[in-house]
């Protein structure tokens, strides 16, 4: 499954970039390698591990940028209020190294694509808080199969402290998780043809889906970008959490990933026009 492998590496690039610093590259291309480790799906207790080779790219444009936060097309910027296009990920799990799913489709990678609005609540030099408001149409897909699977709401708080700490770039979310039926039934439910003796019949609805919370922490050199990531997951309190698919309330994926860059552009931009 290529592009599983691809959407992985995906992921674990926007989950530590960091680009926020005193003076950066309008863009910069680099390669290396990461590592991403990750329970199958959120309730699941089986994990995988991937390495892979990562494409490091950055681009801090006036009007399009891909960065920590992901693709982003603004299309609305008032003070402090943006309106941008946003892009994500996740992870695809094979039913048959899955015992909760033993017989059941495999569940694809999907690709997550939305308008998200920022508010920004705070702001200087080397500090900013912002409400985030991503709400993404969600299409699971390995190229040769594609199905919409429904919608995901992540309403959450998000601090940049750029050099906080011995030139250590922090990062951090936590919110909220919401879901429609369509995108929890497609990870949660159990039709009556996969029902077993340990696996009973089991419809999936819409709503709360649990609180996440992230971590990165970024140290760049001249050349080098070196990042780490953990995200943890608590599913107490949502919608599914009765699922026979639900094994554990707690969902952890963390990753470290290092790249050499050896191309950027000599125009710079100051950390006031990235957060304008």
């Amino acid at each position: 499954m290529p592009l599983a492998r691809w959407i992985t590496v995906l992921l674990l690039s926007l989950s530590c970039m960091n680009s926020l610093a005193q003076e950066l590259p309008l863009w910069e291309f680099g390669l290396g390698a990461g590592v991403l480790t990750a329970n199958d799906y959120r309730g699941a207790k089986n994990r995988s591990t991937y390495a892979a080779p990562i494409p490091y790219f950055v681009y801090r444009g006036e009007n399009l940028r891909f960065d920590r936060d992901g693709l982003r097309g603004t299309f609305f910027n008032q003070d402090r209020v943006k309106l941008n296009i946003s892009i994500n990920g996740s992870i695809p799990a094979d039913s048959d190294d899955n015992k909760a799913r033993e017989g059941m489709p495999d569940l694809l990678p999907t690709l997550e694509v939305g308008p998200s609005m920022e508010v920004t609540l705070y702001q200087k030099e080397s500090h900013r808080a912002r409400i985030m408001l991503p709400l993404r149409g969600v299409l699971a897909t390995n190229i040769r199969e594609n199905e919409f699977i429904g919608w995901v709401f992540y309403p959450h708080l998000n601090l940049d402290m750029p050099q906080s700490y011995k030139k250590w770039e922090i990062g951090f979310n936590i919110g909220p998780l919401f879901a429609s039926q369509k995108y929890n039934d497609y990870y949660y439910s159990v039709a009556p043809e996969y029902v077993t003796l340990e696996r009973s019949a089991y419809e999936a609805g819409a709503g709360f889906s649990g609180t996440s919370t992230l971590l990165n922490a970024t140290r760049r050199g001249r050349n080098f970008w070196f990042s780490v990531f953990v995200r943890y997951d608590n599913l107490s309190g949502a919608t599914f959490q009765d699922s026979p698919l639900v094994e554990t309330e707690d969902y952890l994926m963390g990753g470290i990933a290092m790249t050499w860059n050896f191309v950027r552009s000599k125009k710079t931009i100051g950390t006031s026009e990235i957060w304008r």
